[in-house]
């Protein structure tokens, strides 16, 4: 497992904004609980699943990092309102059965190596007839930019998507929406009071580092084997 400055420099390499920023709603998150603390240095803690996806939601949650621990405990709570088939994949109908957002995006992390296998499954029963270099250039884009397969989550204050993407075809998607105990405190919070809809989003890039932050030295065996 790895510590929260592996964590927040993989996700800081596919963010887009600077490791500062990224530390900020880090630290922000992990004083309210949302990630586990402890002793510096060696003795500090080691990151789970659980906190990758609180990390992953307070980067996406349309607000600066002083509301982000509590866009987290709001997102997470989202419950499931529509899937459709998961055609097999045991990641997806694990999701299907999940109680809600966040643990939803924990069985996500852990199951980006299905993802990977079947994105290259994909590729290379789509164009058997092109050359080994250009099934590995396609899987090379899958990895790096989320090109021709993608697993995208979508997240905004009216509610939660996440959709895997083979080429032009959706082959799986799950929705997710506010709990109704919620609807009431939103609205009193003016989140959906206005017509303005802040929506963030992210993919299979960033699935895969925070995948590859948590296992550390055996990641890029995982990736190899896969790929």
């Amino acid at each position: 497992m790895a510590k929260l400055p592996a964590l927040v420099t993989a996700l800081t390499e596919v963010d887009g904004r600077d490791r500062p920023t990224i530390d900020h709603y880090a630290r922000t998150i992990r004083e309210a609980g949302f990630i586990p603390t402890g002793k510096r240095g060696v003795g500090a803690a080691e990151m789970d699943v659980r906190a990758a996806a609180n990390l992953l939601i307070a980067l996406n949650c349309g607000s600066d990092a002083k509301q982000a621990a509590e866009r987290v405990a709001f997102f997470r709570a989202f419950i499931l309102n529509d899937a459709s088939d998961p055609q097999g994949f045991r990641t997806f109908q694990a999701i299907n059965s999940a109680q809600n957002f966040g643990e939803a995006l924990e069985l996500l992390i852990g199951g980006v190596p299905e993802i990977i296998l079947r994105g290259v499954r994909y590729i290379d029963e789509k164009w058997p007839e092109k050359s080994d270099e250009f099934r590995q250039i396609a899987k090379s884009r899958m990895l790096a930019s989320g090109d021709v397969v993608n697993c995208v989550v979508k997240l905004s204050l009216s509610g939660v998507e996440i959709k895997y993407r083979a080429w032009d075809d959706i082959e799986w998607s799950a929705e997710f929406s506010i709990p109704v105990s919620l609807i009431e405190t939103a609205l009193i919070m003016e989140r959906l009071k206005t017509d303005r809809r802040v929506t963030c989003s992210f993919g299979l890039p960033t699935l895969i580092a925070a995948f590859k932050a948590l296992l550390v030295d055996d990641h890029e065996n995982v990736i190899s084997a896969v790929t």
